[in-house]
């Protein structure tokens, strides 16, 4: 029976054939029109900041063409069931919306109920491991109103901010290590007690990131593919200069 020896270094070696991270997650360029949840995507609203998470059940196209996933709290100037809410302009072309709400094509947005309800977009942990929370919170209406925005890992806080000028806005940036189905949450409130007016951009990016011990052996696996490509390109120079002809 033949045998096989693993070369000394090998299994290094393959780290260089792996990519160093996982890919991220994207809730604009994942977001699903017929699902929820949809992936670690969760679209839905609670009653406070922290509060209980309520799944968005209704799903419809607004007059102008945004996605939406609606809340079902009652509201006075509005249709049942429509607040809060997450969308998203899944066209190629910018919209529109109740005359003051401009949506570039790609965009993720979230509007606040109308009695202090927090929109809320959940992103729930398929693995363990330390991740990196990056993104932007922005007001996209045309005559901004003001939102409170804050991103919440398991209920707790990790960042809060305020939202009033229109295209403007605060960053935030954080690592979070989470164990396979923990929540983080990118919520949206109504800020100065109205909800008019309140339409906020939502840009996230959530990123495993490696431990050290796994980036050093990527690295090294990187380097031992180089050397031993070297020793094969001068191998196989000597040999080609043994065969010529004197």
């Amino acid at each position: 029976m033949p045998r096989f020896r693993l070369l000394p270094g090998a299994a290094v070696a393959g780290a260089c054939l792996m990519p160093l991270a996982a890919a991220a997650y994207d809730p604009a360029a994942q977001f699903s029109p017929t699902q929820n949840p949809s992936g670690p995507w969760t679209y839905g609203w609670s009653a406070s900041l922290g509060g209980a998470f309520n799944t968005a059940q209704r799903h419809a196209p607004d007059a102008a063409g945004l996605d939406l996933w609606m809340g079902d709290v009652p509201s006075d100037d509005a249709p049942p069931g429509f607040f809060p809410l997450v969308g998203h302009n899944g066209t190629g072309r910018p919209l529109l919306s109740a005359n003051t709400v401009y949506v570039l094509p790609g965009e993720l947005l979230l509007h606040p109920g109308p009695g202090g309800e927090y929109a809320v977009l959940r992103f729930t942990a398929d693995m363990a491991g330390s991740f990196a929370l990056n993104g932007r919170f922005m007001s996209i209406d045309l005559y901004p109103g003001t939102t409170d925005v804050h991103v919440l890992v398991n209920g707790q806080p990790v960042f809060d901010g305020m939202v009033d000028t229109y295209r403007a806005g605060p960053s935030f940036r954080s690592r979070q290590a989470l164990r396979a189905g923990d929540v983080v949450d990118f919520a949206v409130g109504f800020g100065n007690g109205s909800y008019y007016n309140d339409s906020t951009r939502l840009q996230a990016n959530i990123s495993p990131v490696p431990e050290p011990s796994t980036a050093a052996l990527w690295v090294s696996g990187l380097a031992l593919c180089a050397a031993v490509r070297g020793r094969r390109r001068r191998q196989q120079q000597a040999a080609g200069a043994a065969a010529m002809p004197a």
